[in-house]
C-alpha cells in the first residue's frame, strides 16, 4: 500500500506523513468500534 511505501522511504516527510495516516487509521478503527458498542448497547463485566 501506499502507506507502507511511504514509511519506507528515504524522505522525513513522506515518514511524517505515513505516521500520520497510521495514527488517523488507528483512532477511526478505535472510534467506530466505541460506536458500535454504544449502539449496541454490549456491556461486559469485569
Amino acid at each position: 500500500s501506499d502507506l507502507f511505501q511511504f514509511a519506507l522511504s528515504p524522505y522525513e516527510e513522506w515518514q511524517q506523513l505515513a505516521w500520520t495516516g497510521a495514527l488517523i487509521i488507528t483512532l477511526t478503527v478505535l472510534g467506530l468500534s466505541i460506536f458500535a458498542r454504544s449502539l449496541t448497547g454490549r456491556r461486559e463485566d469485569r
